[in-house]
Order: C-alpha cells, then sequence, then structure tokens
C-alpha cells in the first residue's frame, strides 16, 4: 500500500531542511523525500512507512513537527 505522510515541520535554513530529509530517507519503506518550503511541509512518499517510527525520529531533532496528513492509496 503506497503512502504520502505530510509532516509540519519549521524548517528555516538549508541545514535543517537537510537533516530533516536525511532523518526521513533513513526510515524502512521510504521511496522518496522532498520540501514544501512556502507551507514549511516535509512530504514522504512510500510503502508500508511506519509513522510513529519517522515521527520519533523527526522529533528528536525538531520538537515542534506534526503529521499534517497521511494519505494511502491501494494498489490496483
Amino acid at each position: 500500500m503506497k503512502q504520502k505522510i505530510t509532516i509540519s515541520l519549521p524548517v528555516n535554513t538549508e541545514r535543517c531542511r537537510a537533516k530533516a530529509m536525511k532523518i526521513a530517507a533513513g526510515v524502512g519503506g521510504v521511496k522518496s523525500v522532498g520540501i514544501e518550503e512556502e507551507k514549511n511541509h516535509l512530504v514522504v512518499k512510500g510503502e508500508g512507512i511506519d509513522s510513529i517510527k519517522l515521527m520519533k525520529g523527526i522529533k528528536k531533532r525538531f520538537k515542534c513537527a506534526n503529521i499534517h496528513t497521511i494519505e494511502k492509496e491501494e494498489k490496483k
């Protein structure tokens, strides 16, 4: 099952963006990671992503991170 997880995250500098993307990419099942700069969102796409494990890693570095949306797509 494909997933798209959007996390609200205060990323102000390029270093913070890179760190957030590196943390997200290290979680199992993640296929791609991106930043929506105008909305301060981290977008993670993949299959079978453990959202709890993802948020534990993100919250260690960024205390005020929150899950904005989780979208699931069934394979046809």
